[in-house]
């Protein structure tokens, strides 16, 4: 038992990681919002860029910048904010929409089909429930588990007893099952970092240097792997294709800040 709680705070603890930052100030979200509403765009994402520039983490100002990246033609940092947005509001419809209208602009466009059970239910998990909730939810079945087998063994015997056991079982899954899920999410974000191509147009060479030759080019709104940094180049992959180099630093940003 106390095994099995070390190893799920262990859990917890590393989901406090994606923990949003203090939300946006409402002064200066509403003045950046009166100038994307009356078409100066790009004050507007000086003024958002700042706010972002504070620590906030929220999805109402990603999504804003986001809006005004789009109506600016700048599509990477539509698509790079949209992603920021979704990551901590899933469920949102309106940055759900316009996710994908931006990313049926995008030149190009690598699409990974989960092949497995496992890869396509984690990926519904993702698109539902925030890392944040997922930790809450796996917390909550720990708790209720615990309570349960708390209650069994003050029952004594009886037939109320054998029917708190049988309740045990599909608590115990649902625990499991969330607590699957939790590390899987916390492994693939530790491990894979996702990212976005910021430039209009970024030349993918064999190593990190122009010297290495540039033998493929990546439009802006590509999404892509980010698997290493070397002084200012990027090492990227295209998920779901055998495309892999090298990219100046300047040309593609994580989606996790």
């Amino acid at each position: 038992m106390k095994r099995i709680t070390l190893i799920l705070v262990t859990l917890l603890f590393g989901a406090l990681i994606f923990v949003p930052g203090a939300l946006a100030d409402g002064g200066e979200m509403a003045a950046a919002n009166v100038l994307a509403a009356n078409g100066r765009t790009a004050e507007a994402i000086r003024a958002y860029e700042n706010v972002v520039s504070q620590g906030v983490d929220d999805a109402n100002l990603y999504f804003n910048l986001g809006n005004a990246y789009y109506q600016n033609g700048d599509l990477g940092r539509a698509i790079l904010n949209y992603r920021r947005a979704a990551q901590l509001a899933p469920r949102d419809t309106d940055i759900q929409h316009n996710l994908a209208l931006a990313r049926a602009q995008a030149p190009d466009q690598f699409k990974q089909t989960p092949d497995t059970i496992v890869t396509i239910f984690l990926a519904d998990m993702a698109g539902w429930l925030t890392l944040n909730e997922t930790a809450v939810l796996t917390l909550l079945f720990w708790t209720v588990l615990c309570l349960a087998l708390l209650v069994v063994r003050r029952l004594g015997h009886g037939r109320r007893q054998m029917l708190l056991k049988y309740s045990l079982l599909p608590l115990a899954l649902l625990f499991l099952l969330s607590a699957f899920t939790l590390g899987s999410r916390l492994q693939t974000a530790n491990t894979l970092k996702q990212a976005v191509i910021v430039a209009q147009v970024a030349d993918v060479y064999a190593g990190p240097g122009e010297q290495y030759g540039s033998e493929f080019q990546l439009n802006g709104g590509a999404e892509v792997a980010l698997y290493q940094t070397r002084g200012d180049w990027a090492q990227i992959g295209a998920p779901g294709a055998a495309l892999r180099g090298w990219v100046n630093g300047g040309a593609v940003t994580a989606v996790n800040r």
